[in-house]
């Protein structure tokens, strides 16, 4: 989970853009799940405000590892090949 405060200059624009592309790259290119946990945000009030997000993003890629894990089984289980 990070955090992108918007400040004075452009950065922020240039930072959020490049962080959502390079995570999308890598969950693209990796079998492992990859979820998506930066807030952008206009103050730092507005970050603590919203630092539960933090555990949702994580509850929402345990519950997407689960899952897999259950598609995986169902596929080896039916006698496909696990990758």
């Amino acid at each position: 989970m990070g955090c992108i405060i918007r400040g004075e200059t452009p950065h922020f624009d240039y930072l959020s853009q490049a962080v959502a592309q390079g995570l999308m790259r890598v969950s693209l290119g990796s079998p492992t799940p990859v979820v998506f946990g930066v807030l952008t945000v206009n103050t730092a009030e507005q970050a603590l405000a919203r630092v539960k997000k933090g555990a949702e993003v994580a509850e929402s890629l345990i519950e997407l590892i689960q899952r897999l894990r259950e598609m995986r089984g169902l596929r080896s289980a039916s006698g496909f090949r696990q990758p």
